[in-house]
């Protein structure tokens, strides 16, 4: 099951990367410095992608404006 906001998609080396990462926060151990640069990357584009799509974002304004929404 996946959702529009699950970034793992069908790459496989991605899904394997989470898994990992997932890993490494339940056994409280380090991340491997190849595996930390592929998660960083992949982050890096999907903020480019999000600011391809939305420019830049005022999260300040944002949540101001939520909590006017309550």
């Amino acid at each position: 099951m996946t959702n529009e906001h699950d970034n793992t998609g069908s790459d496989a080396q991605a899904r394997d990367d989470y898994k990992a990462v997932m890993r490494h926060v339940a056994e409280g151990s380090s991340v491997e410095p190849e595996l930390a640069r592929r998660v960083r990357e992949r982050a890096e584009e999907i903020t480019d992608e999000i600011r391809r799509e939305h420019g830049d974002i005022d999260v300040v304004k944002l949540l101001h404006d939520a909590r006017e929404d309550l």
